[in-house]
């Protein structure tokens, strides 16, 4: 709440005329948006979850904020984790192998943002469509925000070409040898 004294002259009658208003602060609910970088990987790749809490619009501080964000299937907290928050304190739960994460007993300034990010992989194919929970403050609570991770199967590597075995030279003069004189025995015996 803030107070404000505005004291006038008259020039009329010489006189200080002032009074006071009272102006309330507008707590209007942060509003949330996220997004995936990069927004596209394969089996097994990291991308960076951000989420922006936006107090841009509000007079007033968002205190108690809580932004939950539980994941599709197949998406888990990567490793490293890499989790980090520019919120007012509170406790940022976001260790690798969850299926999601949390922010609690967090607050944003009035007129300004915060983000919260963390790394996350995927171990399934698909458009994995990511939705928070409601994000709720002291000013009330917003819209859930979304964002979808497109994941790609891993490319196949082709296997590494085997050589073709080979013999040394003598041995195929030494089998060269021996398969002429059993064709030759076999020409003299089918002679006889």
């Amino acid at each position: 709440m803030n107070l404000k004294c505005i004291v006038s002259h008259s020039l009329a009658t010489g006189l200080f005329v002032g009074f006071s208003q009272l102006v309330m602060a507008q707590a209007v609910p942060p509003v949330a948006t996220k997004n995936f970088t990069p927004p596209s990987i394969t089996v097994g790749g990291t991308s960076q979850l951000v989420i922006v809490v936006d107090n841009s619009a509000s007079g007033a501080d968002a205190t108690n904020l809580a932004v939950i964000d539980g994941f599709p299937t197949g998406m888990t907290v990567a490793d490293p984790a890499g989790a980090a928050s520019t919120c007012t304190g509170g406790t940022l739960n976001a260790v690798a192998g969850d299926i999601g994460i949390s922010l609690t007993n967090s607050s944003v300034p009035a007129g300004a943002s915060c983000q919260i990010s963390v790394n996350v992989t995927a171990a399934s194919v698909g458009a994995l469509a990511n939705t928070t929970a409601q994000v709720s403050s002291s000013a009330g609570v917003s819209a859930p925000a979304s964002a979808t991770l497109t994941v790609a199967a891993a490319p196949v590597s082709a296997a590494p070409a085997q050589p073709v075995p080979t013999l040394p030279h003598i041995v195929l003069i030494f089998l060269a040898a021996i398969m002429g004189l059993l064709g030759a025995s076999r020409i003299r015996n089918a002679r006889l």
